[in-house]
């Protein structure tokens, strides 16, 4: 009899266990967040992302999902709010005439990889703090990147990507670092820079011998030329 008892106890409580599972196939209720940014909403609810009755984000898989995000020729001119999407760690700001600066810091610290291309950027705050101490240069990374696209207007940029790219090469880091050529195509960033006018060339290489040791190449290695 004690046996048939136990068995009925088994029996119902793993019943109730049954039902208390499938009690947990319920919908998962996602969070929602406001964004404050109506710059940022207005793009997010045209890419198709949902908003509650109250204007919150939806916390959804799609939401959760993301981690590219395109701003392309949008002209956003507010970058905040972009860590409403949690696992967001690129950006796409290219061709929104973005110019003569950007400042890195407008962007939350999970952005690691940015497309500036097609912008008119010549100064690139927030990316470095580079110092001159006892006739060196030191350099502090003060914004870690994985890819780093650059329009062409960057070539100009001495202070803040040199540094950078010599810093992040003798670090052994890997940076996907590319910058727009004259047609607008992307090509591997290098400290080499074309010097077309003959004259300037000449004035040049008297004034720095030692960075002209073959006809094509300035070769000193955190502001290399190339002239034809």
């Amino acid at each position: 009899m004690n046996k048939i008892t136990t068995f009925i106890m088994l029996t119902v409580v793993a019943t109730s266990l049954c039902f208390t599972v499938c009690d947990n196939d319920d919908p998962v209720k996602f969070q929602d967040v406001e964004v404050k940014n109506t710059e940022l909403k207005a793009i997010l609810v045209k890419q198709g992302y949902t908003f509650n009755e109250a204007g919150q984000l939806v916390l959804d898989d799609k939401a959760q999902n993301t981690t590219t995000l395109d701003l392309s020729e949008t002209k956003i001119s507010d970058l905040s709010g972009l860590d409403v999407l949690p696992n967001l760690t690129e950006v796409d700001l290219s061709d929104n005439n973005y110019g003569p600066v950007f400042d890195f810091s407008s962007l939350p610290c999970q952005i690691t990889a940015v497309d500036l291309t097609g912008n008119k950027i010549f100064d690139f705050e927030g990316l470095v703090d580079a110092k001159v101490e006892n006739d060196e240069v030191k350099t502090t990374i003060l914004r870690s990147l994985t890819k780093l696209y650059l329009p062409e207007s960057a070539k100009y940029n001495v202070e803040d990507l040199m540094p950078f790219y010599t810093e992040n090469k003798a670090n052994g880091t890997q940076v996907d670092m590319q910058m727009q050529d004259a047609g607008g195509n992307l090509q591997t960033y290098t400290t080499l820079r074309e010097v077309p006018d003959p004259y300037f060339r000449t004035y040049l290489k008297t004034l720095f011998p030692s960075l002209f040791p073959e006809r094509r190449y300035m070769s000193r290695p955190e502001i290399s030329l190339q002239w034809k």
